[in-house]
């Protein structure tokens, strides 16, 4: 019997007991979500590219009519909502670098940089990303309950910060019973 209770003590503190995560002299472990801010810089150029209008004239009347221009997604930019949307769907959900990302352009011959990649994730988050957070906070505030996890993890090369401060990481969710949308925030 008591060989039993240890080997059960033993299992339960692996799963669920106090744990360090150690990673081999050398080795660094890969920074998935500030890339972007580590790779950004304001003075990276913007790729080139041509911009063709099209302009069509009336058969019967000859009138010209030029399309309307759409408004640019980021002034001064290439950026397309389609492709700033692939590059953040290919870094944050499908754990791809954007140097990883520079390099798959390169293979098609687009010159598109990590730089400016960076650029664009950091100015659309800003721009279009936090006023839809802000909104969705602002209705989970509204719940009767949540559900709340908070983890403590280590900053690396952050100014003014060393490896030993505690730092946290929050989850917040609702769920059909809260009476707000369902949804999943996070916070640092």
């Amino acid at each position: 019997m008591i060989l039993f209770t240890d080997r059960l003590t033993l299992a339960q503190r692996k799963q669920f007991g106090a744990s360090s995560e150690k990673y081999a002299d050398g080795y660094e472990q890969m920074n998935l979500f500030n890339e972007a801010e580590q790779e950004s810089g304001l003075n990276a150029p913007e790729p080139d590219m041509e911009e063709i209008t099209y302009v069509y004239s009336c058969p019967k009347c000859s009138t010209m009519v030029r399309t309307e221009k759409k408004t640019a997604l980021l002034k001064g930019s290439i950026a397309s909502p389609s492709l700033v949307a692939g590059i953040m769907n290919g870094k944050y959900v499908n754990g791809m670098l954007l140097a990883r990302q520079e390099r798959e352009f390169a293979r098609y011959d687009l010159n598109l940089s990590t730089k400016t990649m960076a650029n664009w994730i950091i100015l659309c988050a800003d721009r279009y990303l936090q006023p839809l957070y802000d909104l969705m906070k602002k209705e989970f505030l509204k719940s009767r309950y949540t559900h709340c996890d908070e983890t403590r993890i280590q900053v690396l090369d952050e100014p003014e910060q060393n490896a030993s401060p505690p730092n946290w990481m929050w989850v917040y969710l609702t769920d059909e019973y809260s009476g707000s949308p369902r949804m999943v925030l996070l916070n640092s």
